[in-house]
């Protein structure tokens, strides 16, 4: 039997293309609710409004919508599941979308992928995801969690940063510092605040912000 979907059409202005999407999207093969979130174009308030949207739902799917091909680049430095070419007939945009998801479906099932930090007898599986930042001093570097732990490993930031060189959202900032930019929940001054259990700071001198707001751009 098949799996009926949870739909929403967000910021269309055709009420027919809107409901056609909600209708035909119905029985797709995606897990969990789908989104199709319609852009004009690529500004900073439609990044923001974006980015509060993933921020804020768990669990869901976003589809880009647009006649802009330029905002395809958008979606795709938003890492959301598609982004849907909205021509003449909406149709035509939303099979090409779903003959592109019948070839690369999206991952049930996100892979959890840890770092292995060892210690005198024996080591530690940390999951890459709750890193907030890492800091390098000389040949140490220290490994600051979600949790608010710290970890030391005994080799410097480069070594660590060759490690985790696959992972998007790991981002250089420096000779000193490595941030997990999803983990980012504001810029305050002097100082980037990390979603966590607690919220864990980190301050900055004004050229590392200055490298921090251009890795967040299109927020």
């Amino acid at each position: 039997m098949n799996q009926t979907n949870t739909i929403q059409c967000l910021n269309f202005s055709n009420i027919k293309d809107a409901a056609f999407l909600e209708e035909n999207a119905q029985l797709l093969a995606v897990p969990n609710k789908l989104s199709f979130f319609y852009l004009k174009e690529d500004t900073l308030e439609n990044r923001i409004l974006l980015r509060k949207l993933i921020n804020t739902s768990e669990n869901e799917h976003f589809v880009v919508v647009s006649a802009n091909k330029e905002v395809a680049f958008l979606a795709w430095k938003a890492n959301v599941l598609a982004f849907m070419y909205y021509q003449k007939e909406v149709a035509v945009g939303y099979y090409e979308f779903t003959n592109r998801l019948k070839k690369y479906p999206p991952i049930k099932e996100e892979v959890k992928e840890k770092l292995k930090i060892s210690f005198k007898g024996g080591f530690e599986l940390v999951a890459i995801a709750s890193i907030c930042f890492c800091v390098g001093s000389g040949n140490y570097t220290y490994i600051y969690l979600e949790n608010g732990t710290r970890k030391c490993i005994s080799y410097p930031l480069n070594v660590l940063e060759k490690r985790i060189k696959e992972v998007p959202f790991l981002t250089r900032i420096g000779k000193s510092f490595i941030v997990n930019i999803n983990r980012i929940k504001k810029v305050q001054s002097q100082h980037l605040v990390f979603k966590g259990a607690t919220e864990i700071e980190l301050k900055l001198g004004d050229i590392y912000i200055k490298r921090v707001k251009q890795n967040l751009l299109w927020y």
